[in-house]
């Protein structure tokens, strides 16, 4: 999530990293023991990087 030229993969790639990050983000909060701190800092992180994914055409969002 830290390298920036993941930017330059095809987009599919990009929607399956993406998707996996948000795994990986879900699993390491279960994991903190309720651990506040870390939770707001893995959560502030992931927003912060996240936002480089907002300007690609090839990720999608839906509305349910």
């Amino acid at each position: 999530m830290l390298n920036t030229k993941i930017t330059l993969f095809p987009g599919h790639i990009q929607s399956v990293y993406y998707q996996n990050i948000l795994k990986i983000i879900i699993y390491l909060i279960q994991s903190s023991n309720n651990d506040e701190t870390l939770i707001q800092q893995l959560l502030s992180l992931t927003i912060d990087k996240m936002s480089l994914f907002l300007s690609s055409g090839d990720v999608e969002a839906q509305e349910r």
